[in-house]
């Protein structure tokens, strides 16, 4: 935060000159005293006397290591710059050790709820960090900074700058979940510790010609003949059992045991030796996972297998393995001779985009929680075709011919579907049922659609054409659902709480039904709306036109939609809504 940006940066900028700056600076002084008719000399003439100017201040808040900082300056702070800057030189003309280490936690949380079982619960997280930077530096320059005066830093024409530095990062992550049996006093544990560490040891100089403005580097490695580990990445999943009045780490505990679930593997590489001239040792030593490090970089694997999805482009990316070094390449050649024909494609993703449970007591002592889960569905399947004009799949293996003309079609069918659960309940223990509230919330969009695009790439022309996949059937384009309920259900019972035979839908309001069709006229695509659920004013009500009973007009149809969406969200019945 500062008073005015412009008189601080003005105010930086006449504390440091160089000898362009001074060269002016003198040609204007001598040009002034030779003008009568100067601002100066007519202000002298007039007895103007120059308003004085306001104090420059300024003040900068930021969060560094974990620490909040605030420093606060002025103009006379600003004004002490060369004589700071010259005592640095000085310093730094000899050179300077340098040595700062903080030690700070960057995330601490610990949470405690109450369980069906009636026993505490609790998990903990915390991430801490290490910074250290050490070593020494040098700076001369020409002039030197060390004899210029205390009033303005003269900028030197050269400077020459080293550096002897042992930089170090390192971060800790320790999470847990526990819970405690009170009659023994036990706290029954399972944690992962995590652990990051980077450490640079570096050898620099630099040579800087500021009137030329180049700049010359050279970067060593600080201990040229001694090994330095400088990346590390390790995990430590484990469990235990510990009297809750023991303070020893979890993971240090004579009960812990490691969680392993595979064999474990272990394998050594050297790299970068002949090409850059330091040598790169990566240990690698874990659970054996289907395509993790070791066998990616293993020397022994000739043959680089993907499964999955990959595994279909085995057919046309060929992959070759020397040493440590991997080689993808790929044929359009032979991809054009596969989409001649027609070639098939598919995808399918299920995934959850958020998952939150959260439990804790209330003032009657009933166990409390909110859960809320986003599953998504995203799947994209069909036929694509390709002919050139020269053919592709006629050119040579050295270099691509781009065709006169091109023709591309595409049958597809995208669909994306996503759905929001949220329940909050409590749990009474002494019957093991719980009372839930919920809502569920479903979207989805579906995109049949057949395109065909004619590509004229010698005069940059393109034709497009775009229809239904299945002109003469109906489908299902766009559906927002929502299913607010609520239930008793046995807390051993693991069917979907919407489904169990205790569910009872919420509605407030009056159920409203209707079916309007769009678009036939105009676009040759008939689009029929329809609508059932729980009237609300505005703008549900204002949209279906139910009072008098008259649909929108098929102009108003696109700035409806969206003005029905947010309201299909917001109603608080059972509502569905299908184009």
């Amino acid at each position: 935060m500062t008073a005015s940006v412009s008189d601080l940066l003005g105010l930086l900028e006449n504390q440091f000159s160089t000898e362009e700056s001074r060269r002016q600076e003198k040609n204007a002084k001598q040009s002034s005293n030779n003008d009568s008719h100067s601002t100066e000399k007519i202000a002298q003439m007039l007895n103007i006397k120059r308003e004085q100017a306001e104090q420059v201040e300024a003040q900068i808040y930021a969060t560094i290591f974990g620490g909040n900082r605030l420093f606060a300056f002025d103009n006379h702070t600003v004004e002490q710059i060369p004589r700071t800057l010259k005592a640095v030189a000085a310093q730094l003309q000899n050179g300077q050790n340098f040595n700062y280490t903080k030690l700070y936690n960057s995330f601490v949380i610990n949470v405690g709820f109450p369980t069906a079982m009636g026993l505490p619960f609790q998990f903990s997280y915390k991430k801490t960090n290490l910074v250290s930077v050490g070593g020494e530096m040098k700076l001369k320059t020409h002039p030197s900074l060390v004899e210029g005066n205390d009033r303005q830093v003269a900028v030197p024409n050269t400077a020459n700058v080293t550096v002897e530095a042992q930089l170090l990062y390192a971060g800790k992550g320790q999470s847990k979940i526990s819970f405690i049996t009170p009659n023994n006093q036990q706290r029954y544990i399972a944690g992962n510790n995590k652990y990051f560490q980077v450490n640079i040891p570096i050898k620099a100089a630099a040579d800087l010609d500021l009137q030329n403005n180049q700049v010359a580097f050279k970067v060593e490695p600080l201990n040229k003949n001694k090994e330095e580990k400088i990346f590390i990445a390790t995990q430590h999943p484990y469990t235990t059992i510990q009297n809750i009045l023991n303070l020893t780490p979890a993971e240090k505990s004579q009960n812990t045991k490691d969680i392993s679930v595979r064999k474990t593997r272990e394998w050594t590489q050297t790299y970068g030796e002949s090409s850059t001239g330091v040598a790169m040792k990566v240990h690698y030593n874990g659970e054996d996972k289907a395509a993790d490090l070791s066998s990616f970089l293993s020397i022994h694997a000739r043959v680089m297998t993907l499964h999955s999805y990959a595994s279909a482009l085995l057919t046309t990316f060929n992959v070759e393995s020397t040493g440590h070094r991997f080689i993808v390449s790929t044929s359009l050649k032979a991809v054009a001779a596969q989409l001649q024909n027609g070639q098939n494609f598919n995808y399918t993703k299920l995934y959850n985009s958020f998952v939150i449970n959260v439990g804790f007591p209330t003032a009657m002592g009933l166990p409390f929680q909110f859960s809320y889960k986003k599953t998504n569905l995203v799947s994209v399947g069909g036929e694509m075709k390709l002919k050139t004009h020269p053919s592709l799949v006629e050119g040579n293996d050295r270099q691509v011919a781009v065709p006169n003309t091109a023709n591309v079609t595409v049958e597809a069918q995208l669909l994306y579907a996503g759905k929001g659960q949220s329940k909050i309940s409590f749990i009474t223990p002494n019957n093991q049922q719980r009372y839930i509230a919920g809502n569920n919330k479903y979207f989805q969009v579906n995109i049949p659609i057949k395109a065909a695009a004619d590509l004229d790439l010698q005069n940059n022309q393109v034709a497009f054409k775009v229809e239904p996949l299945n002109k003469n059937k109906e489908e299902k384009i766009f559906i927002a659902t929502q299913h607010p309920y609520t239930t008793i259900q046995n807390i051993l019972n693991l069917t979907p709480a919407e489904k169990s035979q205790n569910t009872k839908d919420i509605s407030v309001r009056k159920t409203r039904e209707w079916t309007q069709t769009y678009g036939e006229s105009s676009t040759g695509v008939a689009m029929k709306v329809h609508y059932n659920g729980e009237d609300k004013v505005p703008p549900l009500g204002n949209f279906c036109n139910l009072q008098p009973p008259t649909p929108p007009k098929e102009g108003e149809f696109t700035t409806q939609l969206l003005s029905l969406l947010p309201a299909i969200q917001d109603v608080k019945g059972c509502s569905k809504t299908t184009i």
